[in-house]
């Protein structure tokens, strides 16, 4: 988010944006949720703690009992795949914005060599829903088997999701100023009225409830792989 929005032109709204883009992931990650969990249910000795290995699993299963099961089957994990493809982009633009603003490689470069290095990181991720037993089961937690992916997703998809957040707020609330965020939040609204609110979120509440919400994540976890 922090590389897309050192792209946007100073005549967009900032405000409006965020909003939108909040409202829009929200809706689709209720929708995801209101489709793979009710079918779970369905599916003996799976859990929703099973991780984010359940839509291989739970949804081949509906697939297979609905009429045209795999026409609608491969349409959704086709279309899954181009959601996922367009995804990694905001990843892989990260690495080689940096690659090519601060190292000097060219983007033809930049975009082939991270995307082969993240290509060769993702083959365990895709040999861990079942193609490789040592990679499908690798630790046990809340008495349920975890692979790679899951543990990919226990630090990225969690602990680095929630820490980017928390250091994120302390750096706008706390070094870059909020002078200097106000600035930017109006450069093309013009005045925020809602400013000392957000400023207030940002500076504190923010920090404190992601600060909370890690520790409590980090004690769960312990507790679940059983070294307390």
């Amino acid at each position: 988010i922090i590389t897309y929005g050192s792209y946007i032109s100073k005549k967009d709204d900032l405000v409006s944006a965020g909003i939108l883009v909040g409202i829009a992931d929200t809706a689709v990650a209720l929708l995801a949720g209101f489709a793979i969990f009710p079918a779970l249910f369905t599916v003996p000795g799976l859990t929703p703690s099973a991780g984010p290995g359940l839509i291989f699993v739970v949804l081949p299963n509906v697939f297979n009992t609905i009429p045209y099961g795999m026409v609608f089957g491969a349409a959704f994990f086709g279309l899954l795949v181009i959601a996922a493809l367009t995804s990694t982009v905001s990843l892989l633009e990260v690495v080689a914005a940096y690659l090519i603003d601060e190292r000097g490689w060219s983007r033809i470069k930049a975009t082939v060599g991270t995307g082969l290095v993240c290509t060769i990181f993702a083959i365990p991720s895709a040999l861990s829903v079942g193609a490789s037993p040592g990679l499908t089961r690798l630790y046990q937690s809340g008495g349920n088997n975890q692979g790679f992916l899951d543990l990919m997703d226990l630090i990225f998809g969690n602990i680095m999701l929630m820490s980017g957040g928390l250091f994120i707020a302390l750096f706008v609330g706390w070094r870059l100023g909020l002078d200097q965020a106000r600035e930017e939040l109006e450069e093309g609204r013009g005045k925020f009225s809602l400013f000392t609110v957000w400023a207030y979120l940002v500076k504190y509440i923010c920090p404190a409830a992601l600060l909370a919400l890690l520790i409590n994540f980090l004690w769960k976890t312990i507790r679940n792989l059983g070294w307390i």
